[in-house]
């Protein structure tokens, strides 16, 4: 358990921690890159200008965490279960939302080409100040998302919608 922590430019690459339980932690300019911490649980933990890219978040409990400027490309939060966590001037580009579940998730200013939101139910979303080219969404679950014109057109070229 890492409790109560200011860690600063540490670097834990290609490391495996299943099951591991941060609370008041700030990681700040850490290099975390593929780092593996399925099953996590996160409480009031912050990632400042980290490097995440290809982390492993699978199956993880996430309350009260903020990402701020981190580039975590190719991260997986797939079937994690997020309450009031907040990503701000993120990439998260090809990264995994797949199957998450969600409450209070706040997304402003990232980059989310590609990313994968398949099974994760989008209603109450809101991805209107976000980038994305492409973006894996289930139809089934659009449901009162939030998006602007541009990425309504994206959304709906991906559906297979044609626009005349």
């Amino acid at each position: 358990m890492l409790k109560g922590s200011h860690l600063k430019k540490i670097t834990m690459q290609r490391t495996r921690l299943e099951r591991v339980e941060c609370s008041n932690v700030v990681f700040e300019k850490c290099d975390l890159s593929n780092l593996d911490w399925i099953g996590g649980s996160f409480h009031q933990v912050v990632f400042d200008q980290c490097k995440l890219t290809g982390t492993n978040f699978a199956e993880s409990y996430l309350r009260d965490c903020r990402f701020t400027n981190c580039i975590a490309n190719f991260a997986s939060f797939s079937a994690t279960n997020v309450k009031n966590v907040q990503f701000d001037n993120c990439q998260l580009n090809d990264s995994e939302f797949f199957e998450a579940t969600w409450k209070h998730l706040f997304l402003e200013n990232n980059e989310l080409t590609n990313s994968n939101w398949m099974n994760t139910t989008m209603s109450g979303l809101d991805l209107s100040t976000n980038e994305f080219e492409r973006i894996i969404l289930s139809q089934d679950r659009l449901r009162n998302l939030t998006v602007n014109q541009e990425q309504a057109l994206t959304i709906a070229a991906g559906l297979g919608i044609k626009i005349v």
